[in-house]
């Protein structure tokens, strides 16, 4: 069922706390400081997600380029890309799976 209210409220949501880590993003490296930390750690799939499925007209790199430096970053650190690149590969599959028949 398409709800579009949901979507909306959804979306506004996601760019309220995209807004809120590009903030952050914009004096340090990492969510908390200059060191990667369970924040970030917990953080990076929720992103994830939302880069890998996608959302019609979110382009993060050009509205948040704090947040896509991260996300970019905390691929390079190999056990981060080790443990959810092939659990964001799953749920990609999936999803577009379920989707599209």
């Amino acid at each position: 069922e398409d709800v579009p209210n949901a979507k909306s409220r959804y979306l506004n949501e996601t760019y309220r706390l995209y807004d809120v880590m590009n903030q952050q993003l914009t004096t340090h490296p990492y969510i908390t400081g200059d060191k990667i930390t369970l924040a970030d750690l917990a953080i990076w799939p929720w992103v994830a997600f939302s880069f890998v499925l996608g959302f019609s007209g979110f382009d993060v790199e050009k509205r948040f380029p704090e947040v896509q430096r991260w996300y970019e970053a905390m691929l390079k650190v190999g056990t981060v890309e080790q443990v959810c690149g092939e659990a964001l590969k799953r749920v990609k599959e999936a999803f577009f799976a379920t989707w599209s028949g």
